[in-house]
């Protein structure tokens, strides 16, 4: 695949993402996650379900199954299609899910802050 289809690709893939999880596409970029999610997703859906949820997202009466399994990628780092329980993807992917950001904390176990440092209440304003 050349270098375009796969900047063109990811750009669309971003901006589905964005509409789906209500993070900016800038944001979800600096997760460092745009490349894996997509990879993940192509794999699990194939090209045409992946090109269905980049066409449809999550507009009324567009099959939600995709869109979901994509939404929850993002936030949990985990995939799970319909009924499936979700399986995390990579220790990475779980560390930058967006539900650590939307809590204002990081993953337990992933941060800097040492032994104890879950008794400590949380910063004001979250992690930024």
């Amino acid at each position: 695949m050349s270098a375009w289809y796969e900047q063109e690709g990811t750009a669309r893939f971003l901006a589905v993402s964005a509409e789906l999880t209500g993070w900016s596409a800038d944001e979800l970029l600096a997760t460092g996650r745009a490349a894996e999610y997509r990879a993940v997703a192509l794999r699990e859906l194939g090209p045409e379900g992946l090109e269905q949820v980049l066409r449809d997202g999550a507009r009324p009466g567009a099959p939600l199954d995709g869109a979901r399994a994509l939404a929850l990628l993002w936030y949990t780092g985990s995939w799970a299609l319909g009924d499936a329980l979700p399986v995390p993807v990579s220790a990475r992917a779980y560390q930058e899910g967006l539900v650590w950001r939307a809590v204002g904390t990081h993953a337990p176990g992933a941060g800097a802050d040492g032994f104890g440092g879950w008794s400590q209440p949380p910063v004001p304003g979250g992690l930024g």
